[in-house]
């Protein structure tokens, strides 16, 4: 009898271990998520405006790099995907048409966050065959995740970050929670640009 009576109070232990683990993880992903790029509890939420986009490296496929701030004076649109990310391939229908629709004003850096190079090349032939034809949708690589996780706080993809052309950061949006080429996100976008 005590053997059983000793058996359930390690696995009571266990358990009480493992769920204080699991609050205090979720407490530094909140504090984590309260960056000031990415609001808390909100899909899509202003940014404080002051917030200036950091000029960061960016990896072509081809291995070659640009700089964020080589973009300066367009409307940017910074966004986080992955390959295995179902809504992902939703949105990259939707900033094509988005791109087609402001090709002077507008630039889409689409980064990839997949540990392997290997898997965008049959994605991108799969979901966005015109790519050639879009001059100002980009796709670059982030496989340790440094620009995603470390400097922009991504916590799931698709996230975007829109940043306006005096690279003020102004807004973050997660999820599949905005429609990127409906006429009411054109017209937000083409505002940017006048201010």
């Amino acid at each position: 009898m005590h053997k059983g009576l000793n058996s359930g109070l390690i696995l009571i232990v266990i358990s009480l271990t493992l769920l204080a683990t699991w609050y205090i993880d979720g407490r530094a992903r909140i504090s984590t998520i309260d960056h000031p790029i990415s609001p808390p509890r909100s899909q899509s939420a202003d940014i404080d405006t002051d917030l200036i986009a950091p000029d960061i490296a960016l990896t072509a496929l081809d291995g070659s790099a640009t700089r964020l701030y080589d973009y300066k004076g367009k409307i940017v649109l910074l966004n986080f995907w992955a390959t295995w990310c179902t809504p992902c391939i939703a949105e990259f229908a939707q900033f094509q048409r988005l791109a087609e629709a402001l090709p002077e004003d507008l630039i889409i850096l689409a980064v990839s966050v997949d540990e392997q190079p290997s898997a965008l090349s049959p994605f991108l032939r799969r979901y966005l065959p015109k790519l050639d034809n879009t001059p100002n949708l980009l796709i670059f690589h982030d496989a340790e995740q440094k620009l995603s996780q470390d400097i922009f706080q991504t916590v799931r993809v698709p996230e975007t970050v829109i940043i306006n052309p005096q690279m003020k950061m102004t807004r973050k949006i997660a999820g599949l929670s905005f429609t990127w080429d409906s006429q009411e996100t054109i017209a937000y976008l083409s505002a940017l640009k006048k201010d």
